[in-house]
Parts: structure tokens; C-alpha cells; sequence
């Protein structure tokens, strides 16, 4: 494990996989290691001549030794909250009796979401899994988007912004894509040298920000 800091920063880490996502295999964070350290470039192993981190031992630490949860919903009412006919409460519990909120869910829609401002302006619940469109292109002419998303379920929606702070179009998203996949620069549109680490998917139409519930901020 590593950290820019000179003092263990965690108790445990996990082992990510080749796009950051975590794994199943967890780890007890112990002392500062003060041996060499080697890095793993494309299948080559190579030392480090000068870490800039500070790294720190660890020891395998099984999965089910964390307290479990269950995720449930439709739930509630709970004491000021509770389900609709749509936006519906999913709560996870533990064996100990310990019990919050863990997101909303979409009944209509079929995804977990949270209420954000949409670019409509309204309040809105937009989904959790959401994939990012702007990067990646199916062609050589870099006219047909691909949508990316990092760790977590497959996205049902993307979004691509114009700029920094600019509107947000939303999309339908379809099935994944395994294909030659393509990135813009300026005006060059170029093969990506390479596996993409995250998984791309196919964009479908644009859909307006009304698909998504509206709710109503209260103080």
C-alpha cells in the first residue's frame, strides 16, 4: 500500500483491478516498509530507484470479516421519510440492528438515483450509475460516441457536458461495446493504442431531462 503521507492514513486497502475498481481481495495495513519497491509496467517489473511514497506493509484480511449489510427497498415510512408510487427509499441493515438510508430507486425508470439540479434547472432524482460521453468514439471520424463509466453496474444513461460548467445532454445508453474504439484531440480524431480499462457502451437517443423525476427542495 501506499500514501504521501508518513503516517498510516488507513487501517485497511483493497487490490483494484487494471481499471480502479476494487476488488474481492482486502488487506490489514501494518508497518512502513523500508525495502525496495518494484512497480509493474505492461508485464515488466522494475525497482524503484527514489518512491515518492511511503509504503506499508499488509496481510491478507478475509472479506467476511467485515460486518455485513443487507439492502432492501421499497421501505419505510421511517420517522420523516418514506416511499412513493415512483422514487421508492432502499434502506441497508446489519445483523446488529443498525439501519440507514441507501439510496433512492426509480421504480419507473428500473435504476438507483439521487436528487440533484438537472439541467432543466429542477430538482431532480438522476441515477447513480450514470456513463460519461465525449472521450471515446466507435469511428475513425470520431461522429459516433461511446459512452465510459467506471466501477459499478452497467449505466442505463449518459451524460456529455459542453466545457467546464457547461449543460449537461442526457442519453439512453445500450448494450457494451468491445469494438476498435477512438479519442479526439483538437480536430485529430486517433486509435486508442490499447484495451480502454473502462468498459464502454453504445449511445442511444438523447432524452429530455423530464425523463427523470422532479422533487421539491424544502427547508
Amino acid at each position: 500500500m501506499t500514501s504521501p503521507s508518513s503516517s498510516r492514513p488507513y487501517d485497511y486497502a483493497y487490490a483494484a483491478s487494471a481499471s480502479g475498481c476494487p476488488s474481492s481481495s482486502y488487506y490489514a495495513v501494518g508497518a512502513t516498509y523500508g525495502g525496495t519497491t518494484y512497480s509493474n509496467s505492461s508485464g515488466t517489473c522494475t525497482a524503484e530507484a527514489e518512491p515518492s511514497y511511503t509504503f506499508y506493509d499488509v496481510t491478507p484480511f478475509p472479506v467476511a470479516s467485515f460486518e455485513p449489510g443487507t439492502t432492501s427497498g421499497p421501505s419505510g415510512p421511517f420517522s420523516g421519510y418514506r416511499s412513493g408510487s415512483r422514487i421508492q427509499l432502499k434502506t441497508v441493515s446489519s445483523p446488529d440492528g443498525a439501519r440507514s438510508l441507501a439510496s433512492w430507486h426509480d421504480a419507473l425508470l428500473g435504476v438507483d438515483c439521487y436528487f440533484y439540479t438537472a439541467t432543466d434547472g429542477a430538482t431532480r432524482c438522476l441515477p447513480l450509475s450514470m456513463g460519461y460521453l465525449g472521450t471515446f468514439f466507435a469511428d475513425s471520424t470520431c461522429s459516433t460516441p461511446l459512452a465510459y463509466t467506471g466501477c459499478g453496474e452497467a449505466p442505463a444513461f449518459g451524460e456529455t457536458t459542453q466545457g467546464c460548467g457547461g449543460s449537461a445532454t442526457y442519453y439512453s445508453l445500450g448494450a457494451a461495446y468491445s469494438g476498435p474504439a477512438y479519442a479526439r484531440s483538437g480536430s485529430t480524431c486517433t486509435l486508442v493504442a490499447g484495451p480502454v480499462l473502462d468498459p464502454l457502451y453504445r449511445v442511444g437517443a438523447a432524452v429530455p431531462a423530464s425523463t427523470f423525476a422532479e422533487g421539491t427542495l424544502s427547508e
